[in-house]
C-alpha cells in the first residue's frame, strides 16, 4: 500500500504460494493522482480494485499509510478482509508536521515554497539550483566511488561479467 514497491521482497516470497496484488495507493506511485485522501476514501479505492480484480475477499496487507487504509477496509467491509495484516503503524492519530524539516531545507538554501495554484491551502516546494548540484555531486561522488571499487576489488573477468550482468538489468528496466 502506498506505494507497491514497499513491499518488493515481501511480495515476490508470497507470490510463489499466493496471488499477490500489489496496490499504489492514490497520488503514490503509478496510481492516478486524485482529491481526496482521507482513510475511508482510500479503503474504498482498495476494495473497488479488489472487486474489480475478482480477489475478494481478501487477505489484506498493508505497510504504514497503506496500514490504515487496510483497517478502514476491514471496518468498512468485514465480509471481504478474510485476515489482516498491519505493519509499521498502529490504529492511532498521528501528528504529521514537517515544518521544522521544510523550515531547515528552506533556510539552507535548498527549497523554495509556493501557493499550490489549484489548492491556496497548500504549499508546492521545489529544489533549487543549490539543491540540485549538491544531487549532482553526491550522485557523482557514489558512481566514482563504486567504480573505484570495482576497479580495485574484482578481477578483469569478474568485471567483464559484471558489465553483462548490467547490460541484462538495463534491459529489464527499459
Amino acid at each position: 500500500f502506498g506505494n507497491a514497491r514497499n513491499f518488493g521482497t515481501f511480495q515476490r516470497a508470497l507470490a510463489a504460494r499466493f496471488r499477490v496484488i500489489a496496490l499504489d495507493m492514490r497520488n503514490h506511485g503509478a496510481s492516478p493522482h486524485a482529491s481526496g485522501m482521507r482513510y475511508p476514501v482510500l479503503a474504498a479505492d482498495v476494495l473497488e480494485t479488489l472487486t474489480a480484480l475478482d480477489a475478494l475477499p481478501a487477505v489484506v496487507i498493508g505497510h504504514s499509510m497503506g496500514g490504515k487504509a487496510a483497517m478502514a477496509a476491514a471496518l468498512l467491509r468485514p465480509d471481504s478482509v478474510q485476515r489482516l495484516l498491519v505493519a509499521d503503524i498502529a490504529p492511532v492519530a498521528y501528528a504529521h508536521n514537517s515544518k521544522a524539516t521544510v523550515a531547515a531545507l528552506q533556510e539552507a538554501g535548498l527549497v523554495t515554497g509556493a501557493p499550490n495554484p489549484a489548492d491556496g491551502r497548500q504549499i508546492m516546494l521545489s529544489l533549487t539550483a543549490k539543491a540540485r548540484e549538491w544531487i549532482k555531486a553526491s550522485r557523482a561522488a557514489r558512481e566514482d566511488w563504486l567504480s573505484r571499487a570495482i576497479r580495485s576489488h574484482l578481477t578483469a573477468a569478474e568485471q567483464e561479467e559484471l558489465a553483462k550482468a548490467a547490460a541484462l538489468i538495463r534491459r529489464i528496466v527499459d
